[in-house]
């Protein structure tokens, strides 16, 4: 995921991305709802659909979603599935707006 969507602005990072497993995957489909994939380049990739996964959700026994949630997607080929941390988020502003927020202030 993080090489189709780093291409532009983004207010969210992603960490290293995390295998699921069949277990995990069943887990997964039975906790969450899941939604079809629309972007193209994911879909070429095999992925068929996404969720978010919020903070501290147990996948398994040793895979947890960690303190700030992520995306899961599952994949044609079920030894795809995986999962990407949210590693942290932040505000992306636009420079004109922010200058003319800071003209504003004088």
């Amino acid at each position: 995921i993080n090489v189709h969507v780093n291409q532009g602005r983004h207010a969210l990072s992603f960490g290293s991305m995390k295998l699921l497993g069949t277990e995990e995957s069943k887990n997964l489909k039975e906790q969450f709802t899941m939604q079809p994939i629309s972007l193209d380049t994911l879909l070429e990739a095999g992925a068929t659909h996404y969720c978010f996964v919020g903070a501290a959700v147990k996948f398994s026994a040793t895979l947890e979603s960690g303190p700030r949630g992520g995306f899961a997607y599952i994949f044609d080929k079920p030894e795809d599935n995986r999962f990407f941390p949210i590693k942290g988020s932040g505000e992306v502003l636009d420079r004109a707006v922010l200058y003319g927020e800071m003209n504003t202030l004088v």
